[in-house]
């Protein structure tokens, strides 16, 4: 394989960090991150197999002058780098410093925070390492000026500071392209962004084609446009043309080689992120914060609001789903008994009205229930008759019993079973004779008692 530039993020684990180091960042930069140190004598250091190495950073306006950063390869190849004297704005992607051509093999290169402000500012930013290599196991970079792209001649150079090697190409004319043959086995694809209507067209070896517009939290640069699946193992072309009059934008490639570990494991995607293997190294928590210059973008206040309003949906909607929840249990939840006893009370009235307990179930003895005409029975004072004539005060008999049957608890007696105990009674009265002087409403005549009809 053909040697490329590997790049190594600064938060890459093959950078091993010494001193007191912290993280800052913003979207113009390489994965959005930097790392600076605030203290002299801090170190950064790395082992890599290569030809050359070079070191791009960021570099702030604040106590400038009072900033310096040494570099130091095999402990022989040394150089400094000083910031500009004359800034008036912070600057990205500088190139802090470039090795003389290497003997091939593995190297060795230390950074060194030689001098920092005593306002502890953050001046020097870290951004990423790039180093020439044979490596197949390392993401490596395509710059937009590589010989290795083609250009239709729509195709004009463009550049600033936020671009990577401060160069980019643009076309504005439908049907331009450039094609690029690379090696690996995965290729992301970033550009500038000047147009919220942008199109164009993305084809790798003669598959069909993916069409590209504005990803999501676009920014004038560093915007990850397209990123292929996984490729079989081999060289690949790919072919991007634009599809409208609006600008179209190409910066840089990644390509992860063919025995590599790939950027991303999905298909054909215009995310705006690129999934990496690259890591944090260890910062300190105890390191002050800084910005870089009033230019670098905060978050974007759309981004914000949309992840409040996220999550105040998200909130609204577990309310409701615990509200509509209680609300169902309580509806099949069996309402609450009172505690009845199983048994009936008789009201103390002589309306011969029953009250039934909500266990009460009908038995048998249910068709013995008495009807609205039935009489109370007191004990030993007279009762009518069905037919309303009174029946008279009877002593019981002397030869047999006259009590009549008391009815069960909760139970009135039938008509009929009255009507039978009443003619026993009537039989059992017509044997006994009342004396003739104590009869009522005669004088020495005997009076038949009354004969009961039904």
């Amino acid at each position: 394989m053909a040697a490329n530039a590997a790049v190594l993020d600064d938060r890459d684990p093959l950078i091993q960090y010494a001193g007191t180091w912290s993280g800052a960042g913003s979207y113009s930069e390489f994965y959005g991150t930097t790392t600076w140190s605030p203290e002299q004598g801090s170190t950064a250091s790395l082992s890599f197999v290569g030809t050359s190495v070079s070191v791009y950073g960021s570099v702030g306006i604040d106590d400038a002058s009072q900033a310096n950063m040494t570099f130091v390869v095999d402990d022989s190849i040394t150089g400094i780098y000083v910031p500009p004297n004359d800034l008036t704005a912070a600057i990205h992607h500088e190139l802090l410093w470039e090795s003389p051509i290497l003997s091939s093999g593995t190297h060795s290169l230390v950074i060194t925070q030689a001098a920092a402000p005593a306002s502890r500012r953050g001046v020097i930013f870290l951004d990423y390492i790039m180093y020439d290599t044979t490596s197949t196991s390392l993401t490596y970079f395509i710059d937009d000026r590589d010989q290795r792209i083609t250009y239709t001649p729509g195709w004009v150079q463009d550049g600033s500071d936020e671009d990577f090697q401060h160069t980019s190409q643009r076309t504005s004319a439908i049907g331009e392209s450039f094609t690029l043959e690379f090696e690996g086995q995965s290729i992301a694809y970033y550009g500038g962004m000047t147009s919220q209507t942008m199109n164009a067209s993305v084809v790798i070896d003669g598959g069909p084609p993916t069409f590209v517009g504005v990803p999501p939290g676009a920014t004038t640069t560093n915007n990850l446009l397209f990123q292929s699946g996984n490729l079989s193992a081999g060289t690949h072309k790919l072919v991007v043309a634009a599809e409208n009059d609006q600008d179209v934008w190409t910066d840089y490639f990644l390509v992860n080689p063919t025995t590599g570990t790939p950027t991303s494991n999905s298909s054909s995607s215009t995310s705006s992120g690129v999934a990496s293997s690259l890591g944090p190294p260890t910062l300190s928590a105890s390191s002050p914060s800084t910005t870089l210059s009033s230019s670098s973008k905060p978050t974007p206040i759309g981004a914000i609001i949309g992840g409040v309003v996220g999550i105040v949906a998200i909130l609204a909607v577990l309310a409701a789903a615990i509200f509509l929840f209680k609300r169902r249990k309580r509806k099949i939840q069996p309402p609450m008994r009172e505690r009845h006893s199983s048994r009936c009370t008789m009201l103390a009235d002589d309306s011969s009205t029953v009250l039934l307990s909500e266990e009460f179930r009908p038995t048998p003895f249910a068709t013995f229930l008495a009807s609205d005409t039935a009489p109370v029975w007191p004990n030993g004072s007279h009762f009518q008759g069905f037919d309303g004539t009174a029946v008279g005060f009877h002593p019981k008999a002397p030869t047999q019993s006259s009590e009549p049957p008391i009815a069960p608890i909760g139970i009135l007696p039938s008509r009929k079973l009255i009507m039978e105990d009443a003619r026993r009674y009537t039989a059992a009265s017509s044997s006994y004779s009342y004396p003739s002087n104590t009869s009522p409403g005669t004088s020495g005549q005997s009076e038949e008692p009354p004969q009961y009809v039904e």
